[in-house]
């Protein structure tokens, strides 16, 4: 072999040994590549999970009972009274960062749906009941109820509401949950403006009303409870609720009601005032009610009970003169006629 030849096959072996290394390097390059592409495809996949797990535990409901959530043609808004379960966010990282609201109608345009951000802080189009919009916007808490109002420029029949989980600065978005139909509201005014009692905005009616609530915190049971933690036990006499209702313009009186013990017997009263209709009305489950009022039904059972009064079909019987049913109500109270327990919750005008 001559020294020519000797040179050429030096160059031929160098060459392969270098293409047999780029080879091994693109090979592991390759696979590192796809390793760390299957990495963070796990990683997406397991956070997806989590989030799932956090939709799941935070479930969101709107609550259609007693006309907290419908539709304010006048001043076009919806009204929607959330409520929040009991789960916990369980993964590190995970926050409750809001709710989404889906609302649809239609106008003359055709179908219309939107979706309105509740957050919390302050904006111009979403509000809580009794505060104005611009002003803080507080988010649930476990197991808790608040009624939430969204500024809309259309006409809405429903609406379906979901969470949004914040994962460390990102906003994940819930799957949605069916639409819940609402109706149109019986009056423009809040419904908190017509609540009279229920534990679960105690908060809210000391802020906005100012009221004197201490006989009533004081009689606050969590062994029972209609509609969220906490109810009010009155035993054996009477709770009155002396405080300027300033309540008017209502169709309909709601109440909750739970007896320790089936025998026992109930009277609701409130007030009316001004000019000559300064009397009280008694909604009863008592054969010879004393007042003018309403009869309810007398229940032989210890479970829990909602009353609903029309106002229009008032009783015109009892002891008190003449006077309108549908004037000023200022007070409130509630009445046990002999030593057992009723718990009363959920009690509003509408």
């Amino acid at each position: 072999m001559g020294i020519g030849q000797e040179k050429d096959f030096g160059k031929r072996g160098i060459a392969t040994v270098i293409a047999v290394v780029l080879i091994i390097t693109l090979t592991v390059g390759i696979v590192s590549l796809a390793g760390g592409y299957v990495i963070i495809l796990v990683k997406n996949v397991m956070g997806e999970i989590e989030v799932g797990e956090s939709c799941t535990s935070l479930l969101l409901d709107v609550n259609t009972r007693g006309g907290y959530s419908c539709y304010d043609a006048v001043n076009g808004e919806v009204r929607m009274m959330i409520d929040r379960g009991a789960g916990v966010l369980s993964h590190q990282g995970h926050k409750f960062g809001g709710i989404n609201v889906k609302a649809s109608g239609e106008n003359d345009e055709g179908l219309q749906s939107k979706n309105y951000n509740i957050l919390e802080g302050s904006n111009a189009y979403t509000r809580t009941a009794g505060k104005f919009y611009g002003e803080y916007v507080d988010l649930l808490e476990e197991h808790k109820s608040s009624v939430y109002v969204v500024n809309v420029d259309y006409p809405v029949d429903k609406v379906s509401v979901t969470p949004i989980i914040l994962v460390g600065t990102q906003e994940k978005l819930c799957p949605s949950r069916n639409d819940v139909v609402l109706e149109v509201c019986h009056s423009t005014f809040d419904p908190i403006t017509y609540l009279v009692y229920n534990e679960q905005e105690m908060d809210l009616l000391n802020t906005k009303r100012g009221w004197p609530v201490t006989g009533f915190v004081a009689s606050k049971t969590e062994t029972e409870s209609s509609d969220g933690n906490f109810s009010l036990a009155v035993s054996g006499g009477s709770a009155a609720f002396d405080s300027n209702l300033g309540i008017e313009k209502a169709s309909y009186l709601e109440f909750s009601y739970k007896k320790d013990s089936a025998n026992a017997y109930l009277s609701v009263f409130y007030h009316i005032s001004g000019g000559n209709d300064n009397q009280w009305i008694e909604i009863t489950d008592v054969s010879n009610r004393g007042y003018k009022g309403y009869d309810i039904p007398h229940e032989t059972d210890t479970d829990w009970h909602t009353v609903t009064i029309d106002l229009d079909n008032f009783e015109g019987v009892g002891t008190c003169s003449e006077y309108s049913e549908r004037g000023l109500v200022d007070d409130f109270q509630f009445t046990v006629w002999d030593s057992t327990t009723i718990y009363f919750d959920n009690v509003r005008f509408y």
